[in-house]
């Protein structure tokens, strides 16, 4: 992969995490406990555009690595180590099914990024997982009274609430790449394979 195409993946990424965040923002408006169930399906909604017109425009292995591990270095560099292990997975699993020509494969493309952002929806469960409800305050003192992650706890520790994210979020994932395939084929398709076939054409 070339720098061209490196910087090219880093800045979409940018934009992507720019994007995601601040619809991930928007949800607190519907509470606490509303926030949990639409997680980042706002975000994914939003941010699958970006990631499948870059992946379109640069069809290249570690495109969509770069796109997760750029907000993975943002979330290390604002003290959220946690949060840069799990967009790690995500880009594992982004390269992993995007492995031979799937980057060339649309279906691919777009379960790459389903099963990845699904993936980093579930960063709550993890935590909860991992550090308990006295660990959350711990780890994220800034972000954690007591009450409120004992809250998280028990919303995490209920098996069927953590399936409706997983619904929800598959739901939006999906709305997500129809959205974005729309927009890359009425948009961007026809102006690369343009490009393509100006490049082939000889100058006199």
């Amino acid at each position: 992969m070339s720098l061209k195409n490196i910087i090219t993946a880093a800045v979409f990424a940018v934009i992507g995490f720019i994007v995601m965040l601040g619809a991930g923002m928007a949800v607190t408006v519907f509470g606490t406990i509303g926030a949990f169930y639409l997680n980042v399906s706002f975000a994914t909604i939003l941010g699958a555009p970006i990631y499948v017109v870059l992946l379109k425009k640069v069809p290249a292995h570690g495109v969509a690595g770069i796109f997760y591990l750029v907000p993975g270095i943002v979330y290390l560099l604002m003290g959220l180590a946690p949060m840069t292990v799990v967009y790690i997975g995500a880009a594992i699993l982004s390269e992993l099914i995007l492995l031979g020509e799937g980057i060339h494969d649309n279906k691919r493309i777009g379960i790459s990024f389903i099963v990845s952002t699904l993936f980093e929806s579930l960063h709550g469960m993890f935590f909860v997982l991992y550090y308990g409800a006295a660990g959350l305050v711990n780890q994220f003192p800034a972000m954690f009274t007591a009450e409120l992650a004992q809250i998280t706890a028990n919303f995490y520790f209920n098996p069927l609430n953590v399936l409706i994210v997983i619904a929800i979020q598959i739901v939006a994932s999906l709305l997500g790449v129809a959205l974005a395939f729309f927009i890359d084929t009425k948009y961007f398709s026809g102006k690369r394979l343009q490009s393509a076939l100006d490049e082939q054409v000889p100058s006199e």
